[in-house]
């Protein structure tokens, strides 16, 4: 069984299914949400004697409920050569547990949940629509996959797919790609709740402590470098981490995002509090 995750909206749902999370319909449902004088909610079968017997304008007041609704999952996860990357943990894989928990929860819930796969272009033999279930075959797809497309534009041809209103989307990526990729992405998605989940190796094994030598290789050009790991080249290396790292998150601010790093592996806990700090 995977690991369950708790996420939510900054927002009410647009959704008129029923389902888990506060939604816009102020029609009907069992959740109380205000009162409100007879005159503007003409129901006499919810007059509330006692909220009426205390209002200082002596008005008759009506119970007014709202219904909480279902939302729309998006997963676009990023399959270009570099996510078959492994430090402690190959990033690929940590795509396929974020899907396999996403997925079991958006069941859990009611939701509909859907995976878009890109690197290049759309790679729909990894992803399916918006439903239930599917979630265990996808994640398990995933793993099998070997990366070797180049480029990741496909994320910006899935974020115009999406056609769900107010839908919440993960991006998962390394984002080791052009600025201009991620900008289009987001402008994609300005209509969503957007969480960019960047996939990471942990500084400590980007640059590992110690001296020796060090085999290097690139994934997405297939060139391959052999160093002499020292003080002064960790030092730069993780130097050089940190400022793409402040970079990722300059641009992800600009765009009124905040992107959540899972570095060293997946976490359950670790996206839930992204939502609820």
């Amino acid at each position: 069984m995977s690991d369950e995750i708790h996420y939510r909206l900054p927002w009410r749902a647009h959704s008129v299914r029923p389902g888990h999370h506060r939604g816009r319909d102020r029609e009907g449902g069992f959740v109380f949400a205000r009162h409100a004088p007879l005159l503007d909610a003409p129901d006499p079968r919810r007059i509330d004697v006692r909220a009426s017997a205390r209002d200082p304008l002596e008005r008759i007041l009506v119970r007014v409920y709202s219904q909480n609704a279902a939302l729309t999952v998006h997963v676009l996860v990023d399959v270009s050569a570099s996510m078959g990357g492994a430090g402690r943990h190959r990033k690929l894989d940590v795509a396929a547990d974020l899907v396999a928990a996403l997925a079991y929860s958006a069941y859990r819930t009611g939701d509909r949940f859907g995976v878009m796969a890109c690197d290049s272009g759309l790679r729909d033999g990894l992803g399916c629509p918006p439903g239930h279930g599917a979630g265990t075959a996808l994640a398990r797809r995933l793993r099998s996959h070997e990366p070797a497309g180049r480029g990741s534009q496909g994320l910006v041809e899935a974020a115009a797919r999406i056609r769900t209103r107010g839908a919440l989307v993960f991006v998962a990526s390394d984002f080791f790609f052009p600025p201009w990729v991620l900008e289009a992405v987001l402008d994609g998605l300005s209509g969503h709740s957007v969480v960019p989940v960047v996939i990471a190796d942990a500084p400590d094994a980007i640059a590992p402590a110690g001296r020796g030598l060090v085999y290097l290789a690139d994934s997405e050009s297939a060139g391959r470098r052999t160093l002499l790991m020292r003080a002064a080249l960790r030092r730069r290396v993780r130097a050089r981490y940190c400022e793409w790292r402040d970079e990722l998150e300059r641009r992800c601010q600009a765009c009124d995002v905040a992107p959540l790093w899972l570095e060293g592996g997946f976490s359950a806990d670790r996206v839930t509090r992204y939502f609820f700090p």
